[in-house]
């Protein structure tokens, strides 16, 4: 197509996206399929958890980090504070299994090879770090993984090439999520291949998900497992309550009325 394109037997010579993906058969939501949903916060305070998690992952070779957490206590905001605590030059995919509920709708599935993998090798591909993942339709999941890892394989050397001690991390958030879905579906979902998979020395792989899911996903022996629970919270005080509660502590701290006396009767002289 671009040969073509270049010559006079063309009368159009630009080359964009569209007609890249229109030469490979592959619409564009095709080749990003499930794109992170996961909001940015604003402000976050790095908590001591959170730095044991991200030791855990610098420092630990061939096994994957399995993070768990209550819902509510903050495991998707923590996959947005990995990498900034990493050596220089890392880099971080997150994987976002949840996306605001849409795993559940048949239209959007997200535990699949054919989702996983390709997204997580396509934003390897933007990060210039590989080729892309063109999905087929004929593909296996073993299909996919083999080209998953080759490409792994490939952004490991060049990240280590452009900053030695740099890290490849991996985060599959809700990974709990996919693999009850692909449990429901009589699948096998991708998070549990990309576990058990031999990983070059400075890729990390690391699942957040909850407690009571914490083997949905079938992580390997090797993993380790690091909980996360809800910071204590500071003493709470009159300027610290919230408007409701110092309202009703308002009320129950005002006086009550003085009950009033019955009037005294009129007396009369005696006659």
């Amino acid at each position: 197509m671009i040969t073509r394109r270049a010559t006079s037997l063309e009368a159009n010579h630009v080359v964009e996206r569209s007609t890249v993906l229109a030469a490979l058969g592959v619409p564009p939501e095709h080749v990003l399929p499930a794109p992170k949903l996961i909001d940015q916060p604003g402000h976050v305070i790095v908590t001591d958890q959170t730095r044991a998690i991200v030791d855990d992952i610098v420092g630990l070779i061939g096994r994957p980090v399995v993070v768990h957490a209550a819902g509510g206590v903050g495991k998707s905001v923590l996959t947005t504070q990995i990498e900034p605590n990493l050596p220089s030059g890392s880099v971080t995919l997150v994987y976002d299994c949840f996306g605001n509920g849409g795993y559940r709708r048949s239209s959007s599935p997200r535990h699949q090879h054919r989702q996983g993998l390709v997204q997580l090798a396509n934003e390897l591909a933007v990060h210039a770090l590989c080729d892309p993942l063109i999905p087929v339709g004929t593909a296996q999941p073993a299909d996919y993984a083999r080209a998953f890892m080759a490409r792994v394989q490939g952004a490991a050397e060049a990240v280590t090439a452009s900053a030695p001690g740099a890290l490849l991390v991996l985060v599959v958030d809700a990974a709990d999520n996919a693999a009850l879905i692909a449990n429901d579906c009589g699948e096998r979902t991708f998070v549990t291949d990309v576990l058990r998979e031999t990983l070059p020395d400075n890729v990390r792989p690391a699942k957040p998900g909850r407690p009571r899911r914490q083997l949905s996903a079938r992580p390997p022996p090797s993993a380790t497992t690091r909980s996360v629970r809800r910071p204590t919270s500071a003493p709470r005080t009159a300027t610290s309550r919230t408007p409701s509660t110092t309202a009703r502590a308002v009320r129950r701290a005002r006086p009550c009325p003085p009950t009033p006396r019955p009037a005294p009767r009129p007396r009369y002289p005696a006659k």
